[in-house]
């Protein structure tokens, strides 16, 4: 494994893409045209499997972090697109072998391009046939966008009169309604790198990917529609009882976690508790978090 940061990402990046033959997918929760481009012009000319997954939500459009004019881009260049509306995710694969994974988005600052750029470290390494398998879930789970949703989405865009107030505003239901998300697959930045913790101030929000807020109530909202927290909804519903203990819950975590190189138990269970502490301070209404026999139930009211 290579460790990568901000100003080595561009270099690594092109010459794995230089070596890529038949098929590269791009997961980015944020994404702009021009460097899509600068991807689309060093792939090699075979390559006819291109895939890429957005986030691609109405905040993220009108506050540019993510370039409207995409969809364009991809269908014109004969890339797939695809959408998640709770992804976080950040993760390069070529040819189905190597991939770059870490916290760099597909944009000028994410990727060192920018003179301001971010700090971001990713790593390289060979991705293994369990993981990808994962990966090849995640695209066939998303939703792939077509000319009928994009169109609706730029009616939408331009019935926004004032961007001022649009923080966190969602797409309107006849959009969402081809939304149906089931999640397959986490990495571990989706997941709180910390306990919940009740100063608001010193609570950190990164793994929904939001900023700095100082509002719970809105913390509240975001957290309940984050991909953490509908996973473990989603599983509640498939069990009997909707209910499990931590130690299976803990296990189909490890199932579904993304990780290069892969994670150990251990630290998907440090993971696991700190969501639980999130879930009892934000969501205790909809699901309850009890110890009948020594071991953390967790279950659906």
């Amino acid at each position: 494994m290579s460790i990568i940061f901000s100003k080595e990402f561009i270099p690594i990046l092109e010459n794995e893409i230089g070596k890529t033959k038949n098929e590269i997918q791009i997961i980015s929760a944020f994404c702009k045209e021009n460097i899509i481009d600068f991807i689309e012009s060093r792939l090699d000319k075979n390559v006819k499997n291109k895939k890429l997954l957005v986030r691609f939500t109405l905040d993220d459009i009108l506050n540019k972090v993510t370039d409207f004019s995409l969809y364009n881009y991809c269908k014109d260049h004969k890339w797939d697109m695809f959408i998640q509306f709770n992804l976080h995710a950040k993760t390069y694969i070529f040819d189905k072998k190597r991939c770059i994974i870490g916290s760099a988005n597909l944009t000028n600052r994410g990727t060192g391009i920018s003179t301001y750029s971010n700090i971001e470290i990713s790593s390289l390494d060979d991705i293994e046939e369990a993981d990808m398998v994962k990966i090849d879930n995640l695209f066939e789970k998303s939703i792939k966008m077509t000319d009928n949703i994009y169109e609706l989405m730029i009616e939408n865009v331009e019935s926004i009169q004032d961007n001022k107030i649009t923080k966190f505003i969602t797409w309107d239901n006849k959009i969402l309604s081809f939304f149906n998300e089931t999640i397959v697959t986490l990495f571990p930045f989706e997941l709180p790198q910390k306990e919940y913790h009740k100063n608001i101030e010193n609570t950190s929000t990164d793994f929904m990917d939001i900023g700095n807020i100082n509002d719970k109530e809105l913390i509240k909202k975001l957290f309940k529609s984050c991909k953490a927290y509908k996973w473990i909804k989603q599983t509640l519903q498939t069990q009997e009882a909707h209910e499990i203990y931590f130690g299976n819950l803990t296990a189909k975590l490890h199932e579904v976690m993304v990780e290069e190189p892969p994670a150990y138990r251990k630290d998907v269970k440090i993971l696991l508790a700190n969501l639980l502490t999130w879930i009892e301070n934000l969501a205790n209404d909809e699901i309850i978090i009890d110890r009948p026999n020594h071991s953390q139930r967790i279950r659906l009211r």
